[in-house]
């Protein structure tokens, strides 16, 4: 396993204000850093990971991307702020299409799976419980945030670079507007009463951390990670925030639910 400290550098005041641990993922690299401080390392994981968010009892669970070599299945990424994360597979194996966003909803797991369809996934497993909805959009690399305060699912598609409203219970979606970015992938997460995002800019070739108005769905980049390129398999991404200081502490909590949301 591959550690290294990396700097990022954000934008004057965009993300002073918020004291979180972010996790975002790269293919089979995961980047843990500050939102407030700007600082970061990077490891390389077993897997490539293309779905991850932290459920209400502070787990950090994940699934692999149906576009790299091996079987495509759920894990929990364990010793998650310890020197050397790792993955430890759940449930029973292969499950494709795979998730390619997941968000912990009052207890209950849902996500858009890498065909664009809209599931109930098993809150513990990931393993696929229901279709809800088939969709054309937000087919891949699309992230998940829901706004405890609004009850509102959010999702970011790459497809139409659009922010969209997601109905839970139907799967119908309301465009909220345009990125004012081109995307390849994206992971998004709502902390701080602001919905975050990781995304892979086709302008610049940078995967970025910024943050998305959700009245008008305009992204704005706080800051660079790495770069990526256009690969076979592509470079899928996800990301999550945990309050901090003290996040490891907070693991195993069960009232983490209404702290911290989100891919």
């Amino acid at each position: 396993m591959k550690t290294s400290a990396i700097t990022v550098a954000v934008l004057a005041g965009a993300a002073a204000a918020q004291t979180g641990t972010f996790f975002a993922f790269q293919g089979d690299t995961l980047y843990r850093g500050d939102l407030g401080t700007g600082t970061a390392s990077s490891f390389t994981l077993s897997d490539d990971i293309i779905a991850a968010e932290f459920n209400g009892a502070g787990e950090l669970l994940a699934h692999s991307s149906p576009f790299a070599p091996g079987t495509p299945e759920s894990f929990r990424v364990d010793n998650a702020f310890g020197a050397n994360p790792t993955l430890t597979a759940l449930g029973s194996g292969s499950q494709d299409p795979s998730p390619s966003s997941v968000e912990f909803i009052n207890g209950r797991a849902y996500g858009f799976d890498s065909q664009g369809n809209f599931n109930e996934y098993d809150p513990n497993t990931l393993a696929l419980i229901a279709q809800i909805a088939p969709q054309q959009q937000g087919v891949g690399g699309n992230g998940l945030g829901y706004d405890v305060a609004s009850d509102t699912l959010y999702m970011v598609d790459r497809n139409n670079d659009a922010l969209f409203v997601v109905d839970v219970a139907t799967g119908n979606l309301t465009n909220v507007g345009g990125l004012g970015t081109d995307i390849q992938n994206a992971g998004a997460t709502f902390f701080g009463g602001q919905l975050w995002a990781s995304y892979q800019n086709n302008s610049t070739g940078n995967y970025e951390v910024g943050t998305i108005d959700t009245s008008t769905g305009a992204l704005t980049s706080v800051f660079t990670l790495d770069t990526f390129g256009i690969t076979q398999p592509p470079l899928t991404v996800a990301f999550a925030i945990i309050p901090a200081p003290g996040g490891a502490a907070l693991l195993g909590l069960a009232g983490l639910a209404a702290a911290r949301r989100r891919r």
